[in-house]
């Protein structure tokens, strides 16, 4: 019904308080007479230590849709300057893109500040950003989201 609207788990998108919050925002766009959808790019967390996050394709769903024409690259936070300073240099940040176009198609970040860091990739992700944009972007240092560039530096070769 045109008139009704709902948010969070009973919506049927990801089920995560992030994506209801944006629902919400929605559901008041269009009661209030806007046009407004949910879309884009929604990081999954896992708040374990050490955190898991990840935004777009998985390598395998990437694999799936481009098959060969997947690249990934990883850089360990072992040598990252601020997770030594953190005293904790476990993880990694993971880029996952493909070749045609070069399209930025996932970021996998583990370790701390994991569900940060991960949002750098959305906004990546919604811009349709190229592994090679991430690459040449400037990264703040010392910091864990370093990881991001230096990821998709070896992907890069």
């Amino acid at each position: 019904m045109p008139h009704i609207y709902a948010v969070g788990d009973v919506a049927g998108y990801w089920q995560l308080a992030h994506t209801a919050f944006r629902e919400g925002e929605v559901a008041a766009e269009c009661i209030a007479g806007h046009a407004a959808t949910v879309e884009g790019a929604v990081p999954r967390c896992i708040y374990t230590d050490p955190e898991i996050a990840g935004v777009g394709l998985t390598e395998a769903q990437a694999r799936e849709q481009h098959g060969d024409r997947v690249v990934t690259g990883q850089f360990p936070f072992q040598a990252i300057a601020r997770a030594a300073m953190f005293g904790d240099k476990t993880g990694f940040v993971k880029t996952i893109h493909e070749t045609t176009y070069g399209e930025l198609l996932g970021v996998v970040v583990v370790g701390i500040s994991a569900t940060e860091i991960v949002n750098a990739g959305v906004l990546a992700i919604d811009a349709e950003s190229t592994i090679e944009t991430v690459g040449d972007s400037i990264a703040a240092h010392p910091t864990l989201a370093e990881g991001l560039k230096e990821a998709a530096l070896v992907a890069l070769g």
